[in-house]
């Protein structure tokens, strides 16, 4: 976990292709990474209630490795901050979030030629939210040779947005061949 925070901070010093890339390729090796962990579904229901220090605290011990990368958990732990009152902790995760979204556009053009690469499926989904869209539609694809596969977004206005979901689909697999281990 420690060389994945010096990855993620080696990224934050220097947001390059190759920093990013870095730190992806990191979380998707970890063993305990879960692209759909549920460790934040409470979250809503905590800020509901006004329990923002308990709702940061969850969301900060899930990071690592499950969201280190999600433009939206940094969103959401700016909102927070920005709740508390500590604007500049605030300003600062906001800023990550924006450096991820924008390292993520960085990976392709969201075409089929050169779809995005995500880490997380709600990734796909930070996207539209920062560029105002909404999805109508999704379809999962695979490429003709089959190695590759594909979330594709439709949106309300018509547009297609074509998203890399194969290591998330390797990682899943990964995870279910350990449980089926695990249960024998």
């Amino acid at each position: 976990m420690e060389d994945l925070k010096k990855l993620f901070v080696e990224f934050l010093q220097a947001p390059t292709q190759e920093n990013f890339l870095n730190v992806r390729n990191a979380v998707l090796a970890d063993a305990q990474f879960d692209p759909y962990t549920d460790a934040i579904d409470g979250v809503p229901k905590m800020m509901e209630a006004g329990e923002l220090e308990q709702a940061l605290e969850v969301m900060k011990h899930a990071l690592f490795p499950h969201l280190v990368l999600s433009p939206g958990a940094h969103l959401n732990i700016a909102f927070v901050l920005h709740k508390l009152g500590r604007e500049k902790d605030a300003a600062f995760e906001h800023h990550i979030s924006q450096m991820l979204q924008k390292a993520i556009e960085e990976t392709g053009d969201g075409t089929e030629a050169r779809p995005y690469l995500v880490t997380r499926t709600s990734d796909e989904y930070d996207y539209l939210f920062a560029h105002e869209l909404e999805a109508k539609t999704q379809a999962l694809a695979k490429s003709p040779d089959g190695k590759h596969e594909y979330d594709v977004l439709t949106t309300t206005t018509g547009q297609q947005i074509w998203f890399d979901v194969t290591d998330i689909s390797r990682v899943l697999a990964r995870r279910m061949e350990r449980a089926g281990e695990a249960s024998e």
